[in-house]
């Protein structure tokens, strides 16, 4: 059994993955883990999509800041733990019950992914299902 560690908010982002990233090399890595996700470790700071992420500094996010908050707002209101395992289903199941969209601007406004609405549409289908 694979477990991909993902930081809290890429737990939205890997729902929202398009094929779109900062490089081909993230890109192939996103894909892979996106297309095989089914058990996810919750962890703090760099994670599994952030392997291969420019933005990743030996082991930082140069966006640390910004990204951290975003991810304790999604502990939070997911009501999730760092060092928790959760399968994809659990997670989705989740989401459709604690997730709104007025949360999800909220949290999600400052992302620099954020302006290119590739996650709101997505986001809006699964938690008004």
């Amino acid at each position: 059994m694979i477990i991909f560690k993902l930081r809290p908010h890429h737990l939205l982002c890997n729902l929202c993955f398009q094929g779109e990233g900062y490089n081909e090399e993230f890109v192939q890595n996103f894909q892979k883990i996106h297309d095989a996700i089914e058990n996810i470790k919750i962890i703090e700071g760099c994670d599994d999509i952030c392997a291969k992420c420019p933005d990743n500094i030996d082991g930082t996010c140069e966006r640390e800041q910004k990204v951290a908050a975003i991810d304790k707002a999604y502990l939070n209101l997911l009501q999730l733990e760092t060092g928790q395992t959760i399968t994809s289903q659990e997670l989705l199941d989740k989401i459709k019950q604690q997730l709104t969209m007025n949360d999800f601007h909220k949290i999600c406004k400052d992302c620099s992914w954020y302006d290119c609405n590739l996650c709101a549409p997505i986001i809006d289908k699964i938690v008004t299902l």
